[in-house]
């Protein structure tokens, strides 16, 4: 069908719904220059895809229960790998707009699609202004150092998760302390690394320095740098505050650093001056400190085992990662997204598989999640993930049964 106004063939957008439910919704937010496709199947949506001049597609989820939606949406994601093929030689981008999901991360690592996700139907005008983005051709990926550097995914759409984005997103704008706590493997590097990317510090160093792993004796020399001369076979070396000029200074396992060394950390945040080793000249640090640690060192200080002033300080903003164990509803979103990392989005995870992942109490978090993924993608057959292919390496007795849930903690946010 052409526009005869401006001569060229219409763009198509394909909105997927079973009973094109807001059908009327795309339609008045699709201008001129565009045609509608409903598609209330997938054999339809399908078929849609592989026309050359589709640009955008519309999924509508609403209208499923949450499980549902992401059976859908990984469905979805492996119709258009497989057509990954025929996107490449037709040279088109596809925009893919979902109603119902707070991410589809299946999705957001193939170049050739951009993903934007709403966990409610948009307004007339949100939904008309992201149309009109589909006729714009897209922006290169990696344009620059400083764009691709700002895409960190925290992904979850748990209401504990919702809640830790939406602290991570505000303090991002602030240049205050940050600590961030949580069991190992909950992702606190990636919440520090959000926290420096998303906010104006984000073209400048971000600097990781774990405490567990610095020897006492090499605290100073690892944080302050040395000057040649000042120990035997001594070179001039920048330390991590230097490294971090005008960054972010991010110190894992904050809680190990010991006593005697707590003291020279603290003096720096309080004065904003250090010297090197070696060196009597005073230098002056710009930097955000951001802190993590698996202990709490508000429960260390009250056992004298941190500084109370140092707590101070660095917990000037407080971010608590949860468990995997709290977030379930996020357990087969990330299982999905790892999936898709470590095999293609063409991939998927049979509904028993994914029952075993679902009540299995993950002590190791996303990290022990990641590596179960990784091992049953190298042991599956075919494209599908089985039961067996899930290995865990936790001790027996890890696993809940589902009928000691309540309706409380089956209830998907």
């Amino acid at each position: 069908m052409r526009c005869y106004k401006c001569g060229q063939m219409k763009i198509k957008i394909i909105y997927f719904n079973e009973h094109a439910a807001r059908l009327g919704s795309i339609l008045r937010a699709a201008k001129k220059g565009f045609e509608v496709l409903p598609a209330t199947c997938l054999l339809e949506f399908a078929q849609a895809l592989k026309l050359d001049t589709t640009r955008a597609l519309v999924l509508d989820l609403l209208d499923m229960h949450q499980e549902e939606r992401l059976r859908s949406a990984d469905y979805i994601a492996r119709i258009i790998s497989e057509n990954k093929r025929n996107l490449l030689a037709t040279g088109r981008h596809l925009y893919v707009i979902v109603f119902g999901l707070a991410a589809l991360p299946s999705l957001q690592s193939l170049p050739e699609v951009t993903v934007h996700c709403f966990e409610s139907e948009p307004d007339t005008v949100q939904l008309s202004n992201m149309l009109d983005m589909v006729k714009e051709p897209p922006q290169p990926s990696g344009i620059s150092a400083s764009k691709s550097s700002q895409e960190i995914y925290i992904i979850g759409q748990s209401k504990r998760m919702r809640n830790v984005i939406q602290l991570l997103e505000t303090y991002a704008r602030r240049s205050e302390p940050v600590l961030i706590l949580g069991e190992t493997g909950t992702g606190k590097e990636l919440a520090a690394r959000a926290l420096h990317n998303w906010g104006a510090r984000c073209k400048e160093p971000f600097i990781a320095l774990n405490c567990a792993t610095i020897p006492e004796l090499l605290f100073e020399s690892e944080m302050f740098g040395t000057e040649r001369g000042a120990f035997t076979d001594s070179a001039n070396r920048r330390g991590a505050i230097e490294e971090a000029e005008n960054g972010t200074l991010f110190l894992d396992e904050i809680s190990s650093l010991s006593l005697s060394n707590q003291p020279r950390l603290l003096r720096v945040l309080e004065t904003g001056e250090y010297r090197r080793l070696g060196n009597p000249q005073l230098k002056t640090a710009h930097f955000r400190l951001i802190s993590a640690s698996c202990d709490n060192p508000i429960d260390l200080a009250e056992r004298n085992q941190f500084r109370k002033d140092l707590l101070f300080r660095i917990a000037c903003l407080i971010i608590e990662l949860p468990p995997l164990r709290e977030r379930r509803e996020d357990i087969l979103l990330l299982a999905r997204y790892f999936c898709s990392q470590f095999s293609n989005a063409s991939s998927w995870i049979e509904d028993s598989a994914a029952d075993k992942l679902f009540h299995y109490d993950w002590p190791g978090n996303i990290r022990e999640l990641r590596s179960v993924i990784s091992r049953a993608c190298v042991h599956r057959a075919g494209k599908q993930i089985r039961p067996e292919d899930i290995q865990f390496l936790s001790r027996p007795g890890r696993f809940r049964q589902p009928e000691l849930f309540s309706e409380k903690d089956m209830e998907f946010a």
